[in-house]
């Protein structure tokens, strides 16, 4: 399932009035093409091998080590 497809699902079940309640959405605007871009940008961050590195860079941060 893409991004858009999974917008418009939640869409048909009024998961997204508050972002907008347009009964006939164009897809190709700006405004929607960044919020399935920043979906998938959050998918590809949150695939286990990322998470584990962002874990272990926030640890690091946190002990003032650098690698």
């Amino acid at each position: 399932m893409t991004a858009q497809q999974f917008y418009e699902y939640k869409r048909r079940r009024g998961c997204t009035d508050n972002i907008t309640q347009n009964d006939n959405p164009d897809y190709s605007l700006p405004f929607y093409q960044e919020i399935f871009s920043l979906m998938e940008s959050y998918i590809d961050y949150m695939t286990p091998i990322q998470a584990d590195e962002l874990i272990d860079e926030s640890y690091n941060e946190d002990q003032n080590i650098h690698s």
